[in-house]
Formats: structure tokens, sequence, C-alpha cells
């Protein structure tokens, strides 16, 4: 079930980011075109958030949408005329937050990839969705309040979105 349809994070590793700071089931897109389109279809007067990464190719409607704000590894953009908006994590949202973890947390899940060599296809994998251990370590990063994870959660609740409770 889909507690959060106006959030939509681009593909799994962005699905448990979403969950990890507060918003227990996003509206899961595949694909950066995927995301798009449902901002594109979702009614003119709600509040809508894709979560993307930064890949070369994007559909034409991102042309529509402008920055407001940038922050490290992160942009924050705004549709030129309706509430719809963009987080989008360079170069990918994987690599943003393996060097995280590599910079605030000392102690890894045994279970996780501490090298990002084997930390991308793990998070590459529909099973990391489920996985508790991947989990734990993404609260542990959120709870350690990095700058750009801090912003990206101000983001989303600054346009009206609540976390899940409980």
């Amino acid at each position: 079930m889909v507690k959060y349809p106006n959030l939509i994070p681009e593909c799994n590793v962005d699905t448990v980011f979403v969950e990890a700071i507060g918003f227990k089931e996003p509206n899961h897109a595949s694909s950066i075109a995927g995301v798009l389109a449902i901002l594109e279809r979702a009614p003119t007067k709600e509040n809508v958030i894709g979560f993307i990464d930064n890949d070369k190719k994007k559909p034409l409607y991102f042309k529509q949408f402008e920055s407001v704000k940038e922050m490290g590894s992160v942009g924050f953009y705004k549709h030129v005329d309706k509430n719809r908006y963009l987080v989008v994590v360079r170069p990918a949202m994987d690599k943003f937050l393996f060097d995280l973890c590599v910079k605030y947390i000392n102690n890894w899940p045994q279970r996780v990839p501490n090298t990002f060599e084997a930390f991308l296809p793990f998070t590459k994998q529909t099973a990391v969705l489920k996985n508790n251990d991947f989990k734990n370590l993404l609260n542990t990063l959120v709870q350690a309040k990095p700058p750009e994870i801090v912003e990206i959660k101000d983001f989303v609740l600054e346009r009206g979105f609540r976390p899940t409770r409980g």
C-alpha cells in the first residue's frame, strides 16, 4: 500500500532513503522517466516531489523545472508553474549515500558492503527494499544529521508532507 502517492523515488535505494527520512511507503517508480510521468499526470494543485539521480539523459519534461537551491551533491528544483518538485542527487543516490556513510558512520553492519564496488550492485537488488541491515545503516546515517539529508527532509516537510508515525 502506498501511503505517500506524491513522494516518488526513482529506484530501490531512493525508496529506502525516503523511508529512512520518515516517509514510509512512498510511490516507487522504476526510472527517471517513470518519476517524471507521475509528476506530469498528478492533479495540478497537489504538491508532488520526485527523487531522481542526475543521469545524463532526462525526459523532456525535466526542462520545465528550474533550480531553486544547490547544496553539495543535491539540487532542488521546482516546476515553472505547478507544485512539482525534484530532488536531484549527483551523481546518483547510491554514491551519495555511500559517501555520506563513509564520512558519518564508524560501524557498518557486517552484511552491508563497505566498498563502493560491492555497495553499488548490493543497492541495485530488489531485496534491498526489505534488507534490515541496509535500513539500519540508513537510519543511523539519518540520525547523524548530515546537512544534505537534513536539507532534503526539510524540503519535503516545507511542502506539507508529514512523516509516518510509529
